[in-house]
């Protein structure tokens, strides 16, 4: 499930490609899959261990030999604040679904900034404000759990923190606009609760869709709901002394 439109991360044939907080791994293997240098970023080591497994994983699946995949990718432990990489030495920075839970987010961006090279491109995701205020409003238990979400940004305050770090908005997408009403169903009836029949045929559905099994529900997705309800707001951005010589 890719939260970022790849395409507008350019040619990543030979990229060096940071995913920070890289969580399942599922942006890193995309990226490696389109022939990128990936270097998996996450302060958790079982993270890690599972990030290594699935991109051996994506490799046998894909039908590669002798390594493709994992001699061009790299597992590194450490906290997206102080980030133990040299100025200007990624080409792409990925930060999908972390900032809302972090409380030095922009800490975090301007360590974006400093790693990006000064013609790269960096992409972050966050909640949508609409979808996750309804998920707040229905259940303290979606966000109050250890390490949930302790924000929901607007729009204009993530642009905004985003451009106190020295980063520019180029353009914007929305995402995964079936799971939006998913997330609601979710929250009314408990998080934790498995056995609810609405929410149990809902989720078969939405692994169909990822499966490619759902190809209606897939277009219906990306044509209209998407924009409607999507549930991830991506930003695309390039470091602020980029744009002023362009």
């Amino acid at each position: 499930m890719i939260t970022f439109d790849l395409e507008l991360l350019g040619d990543l044939r030979s990229a060096r490609v940071l995913d920070l907080g890289a969580g399942g791994g599922r942006h890193s293997i995309a990226a490696l899959e389109r022939g990128a240098e990936v270097v998996s970023y996450e302060i958790s080591l079982d993270l890690l261990v599972e990030i290594k497994g699935a991109i051996a994983g994506a490799e046998e699946y894909l039908g590669l030999e002798g390594g493709n995949l994992l001699d061009r990718s790299s597992q590194v432990l450490g906290d997206g604040r102080l980030l133990p990489f040299g100025d200007e030495v990624f080409d792409v920075v990925l930060v999908s679904e972390v900032l809302e839970h972090i409380f030095e987010d922009v800490a975090v961006m301007a360590e974006v900034r400093r790693v990006l090279k000064r013609d790269g491109i960096a992409a972050a995701s966050v909640p949508r404000y609409f979808g996750e205020l309804v998920n707040w409003l229905l259940s303290k238990e979606y966000h109050s759990a250890k390490g949930g979400h302790i924000r929901i940004y607007r729009r204009s305050q993530l642009l905004r923190r985003f451009s106190t770090a020295g980063l520019s908005f180029v353009v914007s997408t929305y995402h995964h606009g079936l799971h939006t009403p998913y997330w609601w169903l979710k929250s009314a009836v408990g998080i934790e609760n498995s056995r609810n029949r609405v929410v149990s045929k809902y989720h078969s559905k939405l692994v169909a869709v990822m499966m490619g099994e759902e190809k209606n529900l897939e277009k219906l997705e990306a044509k209209l709901l998407n924009g409607l309800m999507g549930k991830s707001f991506s930003v695309y951005l390039r470091r602020d002394d980029a744009i002023a010589t362009k």
